[in-house]
């Protein structure tokens, strides 16, 4: 059986893929933290015993394959100090440590213990298996940042971390890359919380490659008249094309041992080819968007990871038997 780790956080390409699961007639089973937490569905959970019962059903012994989108919870208690609150966040992720732990020898894509990255420390590892990354500095103050931008010249400025989406009444914020030109630079206080800064890449167009199993699904964004740094502002305007690309061999052999490295058999990596086609890695997002290239770029990525998951499902069962 597959089973497909997700919650309540908007993401369209969990029915995609169901969609073709169901029409391969494969075996599967969608688990939402959030119903586990409230106590919609029963769960048994003994880690000595390495037993999981969710729902009326034996994971340890059902489940083949497990495609992690998200599992982050997100229910709600009223009436709970921040401390309450901390410490009951803290229960669940414990808890989903232990059910993590429980299908450990499944096949997992990609495997929950290189689910989030450190896109700092990520550089410095593409680097070191020859790909070109941006100059990259944490400051926390003026004076370093101008220091910084004198010796390498145009910054961005960006999350060091993933940043997601906050509500406040009928307006939602989040954080976008931006340039770090005379106005902003003015705008900042002497010192500031610490951020991550990069020199700004001359983009002769911009790659987002979906990544599974050494295969690459890659589309190039040019964009006529960029307006903004962060090419998400742009990809919807009158000015951006999106057109399937073929890596050159020696960045896709680079970039599969700089994944395998990682642990990684899956994810979303973003690329930058500036004006003398020199390819520049940015980072890689193990649980990456993959339904917008693919429907502008005909690539059917939901229907090739339906079919990798029943292929592997179907393969550790022949195995089991």
């Amino acid at each position: 059986m597959i089973l497909i780790l997700e919650d309540n956080t908007y993401d369209e390409s969990f029915d995609h893929v169901v969609d073709w699961l169901i029409h391969l007639k494969s075996r599967f089973y969608r688990l939402n933290i959030n119903d586990i937490i409230s106590g919609k569905i029963p769960l048994e959970l003994d880690n000595v015993e390495n037993k999981l019962i969710i729902d009326g059903i034996d994971f340890q012994s059902e489940v083949n394959v497990v495609w992690y989108r998200r599992f982050y919870p997100q229910h709600a208690i009223e009436n709970l100090t921040i401390q309450m609150r901390a410490d009951l966040r803290g229960e669940v992720n414990h808890l989903i440590e232990c059910i993590f732990s429980v299908l450990r020898n499944k096949k997992w894509y990609p495997d929950f213990s290189n689910i989030t990255v450190n896109k700092i420390l990520i550089l410095e590892k593409a680097a070191s298996f020859g790909l070109t990354v941006p100059k990259s500095y944490v400051v926390n103050n003026i004076t370093t940042l101008n220091e910084v931008r004198t010796r390498i010249g145009d910054l961005i400025m960006k999350p060091i971390n993933f940043c997601g989406y906050h509500s406040d009444g009928d307006k939602v914020s989040t954080a976008y890359t931006i340039k770090l030109d005379d106005h902003k630079i003015k705008e900042l206080e002497k010192s500031f919380f610490p951020t991550l800064v990069q020199q700004q890449i001359k983009a002769k167009f911009e790659i987002r490659s979906f990544y599974i199993d050494e295969a690459f699904y890659s589309t190039a964004i040019v964009c006529s008249e960029r307006q903004h740094s962060d090419i998400k502002l742009d990809v919807n305007s009158g000015n951006a094309n999106s057109v399937p690309f073929e890596l050159p061999s020696l960045i896709k052999e680079k970039l599969i041992e700089f994944m395998n490295d990682i642990d990684l058999n899956t994810g979303s990596i973003d690329l930058i080819v500036d004006q003398n086609d020199q390819f520049f890695f940015l980072e890689v997002n193990p649980i990456g968007q993959f339904i917008a290239p693919s429907n502008r770029c005909n690539f059917d990525i939901d229907m090739k990871i339906a079919q990798l998951l029943t292929y592997q499902d179907e393969k550790q069962y022949e195995r089991v038997i």
